[in-house]
């Protein structure tokens, strides 16, 4: 599972909330490197280990390819990524208000037979933040659209609705009696999902500003 968290971009008064290709791009082109390196350390290391003169060496280029592969392997998700169904989508309003119900269109990227479920869903939190640590509590969730089983659009459009009875976003700041920090957070967010069959799935989740009437 291939969990991002990004910021959507605001254009001509909306919202576009799509995967951060620039990043997945350098990340590739990092893995690939390494990958190529780790072959040619292997080389190497196979060389200086039937020359027994090169022990030292041998260990120098064990120690490396150990390093290289640790590093692929941390980038190989957003590598093979590539090969996984997402998904883009356009809210037509860049300010959003308690009780707004917006368009929104979405485009899913990629093979669409693969995708087992696709959804979209709008959650607001409490956040409590204190030495540190963050905790979180879930006030409210709903799915503002849901496909499982085969998807056969490509595109569509659904309705955002945000409610009228909950907390606008919210942050306030404040030091406790002994110094430490604290905040406190009304927080909403627009998780996309795509459950792919026998690739990556992917999770793109968006913090967004739910401002009062």
């Amino acid at each position: 599972m291939l969990v991002r968290i990004g910021a959507p971009k605001k254009k001509n008064g909306k919202l576009i909330f799509q995967p951060r290709n620039m990043d997945r791009v350098f990340c590739t082109g990092v893995f690939w490197a390494l990958a190529c390196g780790v072959g040619y350390t292997l080389l190497g290391m196979f060389d200086a280990w039937f020359n027994k003169d090169d022990l030292l060496l041998f260990f120098w280029f064990f120690a490396l390819f150990a390093a290289e592969a640790v590093f692929a392997l941390l980038l190989a998700r957003e590598a093979f990524s590539w090969f996984s169904t997402e998904a883009a989508l356009i809210l037509h309003s860049d300010f959003l208000r308690l009780g707004d119900k917006v368009k929104l269109d979405w485009k899913l990227q990629g093979d669409l037979s693969r995708v087992e479920i696709f959804t979209v869903h709008l959650a607001g939190y409490e956040s409590y933040e204190k030495n540190g640590k963050e905790l979180r509590r879930n006030f409210f969730g709903s799915e503002v659209l849901s496909f499982r089983g085969n998807v056969f659009d490509s595109q569509g459009e659904a309705t955002l609705s945000i409610p009228l009875d909950a907390m606008h976003s919210f942050e306030k700041e404040a030091e406790g009696v002994l110094k430490r920090y604290r905040k406190y957070s009304i927080l909403w967010e627009l998780g996309v999902y795509c459950i792919n069959r026998g690739r990556l799935n992917s999770i793109q989740v968006y913090p967004i500003e739910i401002h009062p009437l």
